[in-house]
């Protein structure tokens, strides 16, 4: 795929930003009955420094540089443990194209490193784990998914590979319904945690799908319309 890094940047972060905008009331609604209520106010607002902070921007030399331009608004804004936290998903992206400058030589393989890289990343930095019902279960699904659709031959392309980490975060988030909660506020509320999708798993979704869409689609597309459906939420 051919594309130019500033357009691709401003195409990721109209993305993020009107996505969290559009979703915040939903994502405090779930937070609210795990947490303090505020992940979607939170995470709105480092999106919405991240949008700024890139049309600010007059070009970008890689990839990379884009990436670690989100990563930074995020946490110099969003504050508490979730810039620290989201933030890590696109700062750990930015380090694996570090020694990539021409766009074509990113792969599918690379995609896989950044979900692989990022998982790790994430449990060392929260001291969580997969089944202790945070993003940390939709950041290892996705992995999973990616890294088997690759083994077999299902992923052979970048754009294949961002849509299985997404349909991966999808069904990691979905499972933190029947799980209870280990961490955190939610971590007091032991079985009645169970039946609420975490909120943090829901948002890594939405960035998940960001990344492949603004991978896959152009701006027009992107300026015309939101591209991220949530109809599988009954929350």
């Amino acid at each position: 795929m051919k594309f130019n890094n500033k357009e691709y940047a401003n195409n990721l972060a109209l993305i993020l930003s009107r996505e969290f905008n559009d979703k915040m009331d939903l994502l405090c609604k779930l937070d609210g009955y795990l947490g303090d209520g505020d992940h979607g106010i939170t995470i709105k607002r480092g999106m919405d420094a991240v949008l700024v902070n890139i049309e600010n921007t007059p070009d970008f030399t890689s990839l990379s540089d884009v990436y670690k331009s989100i990563g930074i608004s995020m946490l110099k804004t969003m504050g508490g443990a979730s810039g620290p936290i989201f933030s890590t998903f696109f700062i750990q992206t930015s380090i694996e194209l570090l020694e990539i400058k021409d766009n074509n030589e990113i792969t599918a393989i690379t995609v896989q490193e950044i979900y692989k890289k990022t998982l790790q990343a994430l449990i060392d930095l929260s001291e969580s784990n997969v089944g202790d019902k945070t993003m940390i279960d939709a950041v290892s699904q996705a992995y999973i998914n990616l890294a088997k659709d690759i083994k077999n031959n299902n992923c052979q392309s970048v754009a294949s590979a961002f849509k299985s980490a997404v349909d991966g975060a999808k069904a990691g988030a979905l499972n933190t319904i029947n799980m209870v909660a280990k961490k955190g506020r939610a971590r007091y509320l032991s079985q009645q945690s169970i039946g609420i999708i975490d909120p943090g798993a829901v948002s890594f979704y939405i960035i998940s799908c960001a990344m492949y869409k603004a991978w896959t689609l152009n701006s027009t597309q992107i300026k015309n319309s939101k591209v991220i459906n949530m109809d599988f939420l009954s929350f």
